[in-house]
C-alpha cells in the first residue's frame, strides 16, 4: 500500500500540465525504487527513495522522452486510521547544495547507496520501467 501512496502523491505534485499542454500526444510516467524506511516516533515515518519521471510524446508513430527528472527523495509519512498519510517530501537542491542537502535528508547509511545508483542498475531498472509504461500507454509493441 506505501508503493501505491507514493506514486499517488508523486503523480498529485506534478506540474507539467501547463509545460506540455501543447503537444496531444505526450503523457507524464514516473517510478521509483524505496531504499529504505525508518519509523521516527509511533506514528512518523521516513521513507527514502529514488524517484525518475518522464514526458514521453508519441508523433507520427516515432516515441520520444521531452522532459524528465531523477532524485533521491525523503518522504514523510503518519499513521491515521489504519493508513498512510504522506506530509512532506524533500529533494536535495542542485548544484553545489546537492552534497549538503544528501547530508542533511538521508542518513549516513544511504549516502552510497544514492551515490551509486547510476552503477547499480536501479536507475536502468527505473527508465526501463517507464519506457514500458510508456510503451503499453501509447500501444507500443
Amino acid at each position: 500500500r506505501s508503493n501505491e501512496l507514493l506514486k499517488e502523491y508523486i503523480l498529485s505534485k506534478r506540474s507539467n500540465s501547463e509545460i506540455y499542454s501543447e503537444l496531444e500526444d505526450a503523457a507524464n510516467f514516473t517510478d521509483f525504487a524505496i531504499l529504505s524506511t525508518e519509523k521516527k516516533s509511533s506514528d512518523n515515518y521516513f521513507v527514502y527513495a529514488w524517484v525518475i519521471e518522464s514526458t514521453y510524446a508519441f508523433d507520427t508513430g516515432v516515441l520520444s522522452e521531452q522532459s524528465g527528472s531523477s532524485d533521491p527523495c525523503r518522504f514523510e509519512l503518519i499513521s491515521e486510521n489504519n493508513t498512510f498519510k504522506v506530509v512532506n517530501a524533500d529533494i536535495p537542491r542542485d548544484g553545489g547544495y546537492y552534497s549538503e542537502d544528501i547530508n542533511k535528508l538521508f542518513p549516513e547509511y544511504l549516502r552510497e547507496k544514492i551515490y551509486n545508483v547510476h552503477d547499480d542498475g536501479t536507475l536502468n531498472e527505473l527508465r526501463d520501467s517507464i519506457l514500458d509504461e510508456a510503451k503499453d500507454y501509447f500501444g507500443i509493441k
